[in-house]
């Protein structure tokens, strides 16, 4: 039987704000606050672990100033990895790659790095696309819950190469790239021809939620499609097909009725 209590515990020594993903998966305990419950705390984090050996870990990014580039090589016909390292080798990068790694159960890359003091970068989705010039590129920004080695899913296990507590900051050439103003150009007739909020809105639903957290993320999409002014019905039905077919594991269907009345409820409290 998996024991990760061993490794929940060197983690809690090294300093680390962990919190445990239900055995087997890469979601967070049913009815907990998913990264948002991360600590330090020597003796929840034995409790945590003792109660169910088996639990995976998840790694609370932010709280460390950490970043990971996560690379898929699962999309058909997109290979994040290379796409990657491509961009490294024009930007004279690879040797700047050299950081705490994990292998994917599917074979992609986390590059977990350190931001550099004052640097700020999101969550975000298939980055560089204007280097590549291509709008998947496999290639995501990570800031928030992060899978940490060994964990195991159905798909496989997490492996490390390396040590986390060997990060390093975060390369100058990727800073350069990801902090950059992008203005979205519009042609002579007015016509936008970068990508407006609606696809990106779109984009975001399809891609999925992958790393665990997945009421929060749904919960998220709601409150968007609410904001702009969607219609109810549209949007529980929407978020039932998401459900069904873009995450890794779905929720029932009682839990996305609970969410999303939760949030309509929220959204309209104090309006006639």
């Amino acid at each position: 039987m998996v024991n990760h209590l061993e490794r929940a515990l060197k983690l809690q020594k090294d300093g680390f704000f962990i919190y445990p993903l239900a055995s087997n998966t890469k979601v967070p305990l049913k009815g907990s606050n998913g990264f948002n419950d991360a600590t330090n705390d020597l003796e929840t984090i034995r409790k945590w672990w003792t109660d169910e050996p088996s639990r995976n870990i998840g790694l609370m990014l932010k709280q460390h100033n950490l970043i990971v580039i996560d690379c898929d090589n699962h999309i058909e016909g997109v290979n994040g990895i290379e796409n990657f390292k491509a961009i490294a080798a024009k930007y004279n990068g690879l040797n700047t790659l050299n950081t705490y790694r994990q292998i994917t159960p599917r074979n992609g890359i986390h590059f977990i790095f350190k931001l550099p003091v004052g640097v700020e970068i999101e969550q975000q989705q298939s980055i560089f696309s204007d280097v590549l010039g291509t709008e998947k590129t496999g290639i995501d920004v990570i800031r928030y819950g992060l899978p940490l080695a060994p964990t195991i899913t159905k798909n496989g296990q997490y492996k490390a190469v390396g040590e986390l507590t060997n990060i390093e900051p975060l390369p100058q050439w990727i800073v350069d790239l990801l902090v950059k103003d992008k203005p979205v150009y519009t042609t002579n007739y007015g016509r936008q021809t970068g990508k407006k909020y609606t696809g990106k809105f779109l984009d975001e639903l399809v891609k999925g939620c992958e790393d665990g957290n997945r009421n929060n993320w749904i919960m998220i999409q709601i409150s968007k499609m609410l904001a702009v002014g969607a219609d109810l019905d549209t949007i529980y039905k929407l978020i039932l097909v998401v459900n069904d077919n873009f995450l890794d594991e779905p929720i029932e269907v009682k839990e996305i009725t609970a969410t999303f009345k939760s949030r309509v409820k929220k959204h309209t409290k104090g309006r006639d």
